[in-house]
């Protein structure tokens, strides 16, 4: 009987150490770095005809790319506050028109938005410097060469004179805080 029980002990610990096994792990981990791009490249305004509003005429187009989980803004700056002004002048009656909006256009062509908080693409009333702000707000996923246009509208202007009206607006991309 002594024998049996020895026996089954040791077949209980055989088949324990058979059936037990070994595991390891390993922990599988990577970085994803920030993205953040912006291009740019102006567009010719289409004649300015004196006495006749423009609206969302496309001054500038690009794409845009960003991975930033708070989102991303774009600010926009005109070098003259928000106007065209007249070759050789500083601007005035008869040598200014005044953006009365900026409008940040999606279009059409590759690459995806964003799943974003807020949609960038509305309009904007210009502050009395020229300047305004598009936002998206927190994101879940990343916006990836994104086609965008900014257009601006202005009132109609019997009093213009004739000459070449210019700005020189910047576009600059930044992550939310």
């Amino acid at each position: 009987m002594n024998n049996i029980l020895k026996k089954s002990v040791l077949n209980v610990a055989v088949a324990t150490v058979l059936t037990v096994g070994f595991a390891s792990s390993a922990l599988a981990s990577g970085t994803i770095g920030p993205i953040n791009s912006m291009t740019q490249a102006p567009v010719s305004l289409a004649t300015v005809v004196a006495g006749t509003a423009g609206s969302n005429e496309t001054v500038v187009q690009g794409t845009i790319s960003n991975n930033a989980d708070s989102g991303w803004n774009i600010a926009v700056a005109s070098a003259n506050n928000g106007s065209l002004l007249r070759a050789g002048t500083l601007g005035g009656a008869g040598s200014e028109i005044s953006y009365t909006k900026y409008h940040l256009n999606s279009t059409a062509g590759a690459g995806s938005m964003g799943s974003v908080a807020t949609t960038p693409y509305t309009v904007n009333v210009p502050t009395a410097a020229g300047t305004t702000n598009f936002n998206t707000g927190v994101a879940t996923t990343a916006t990836v060469a994104k086609n965008y246009e900014l257009g601006v509208s202005w009132n109609a202007d019997t009093a213009l004179l004739a000459g070449i009206y210019s700005d020189t607006i910047t576009l600059t991309v930044t992550t939310n805080p």
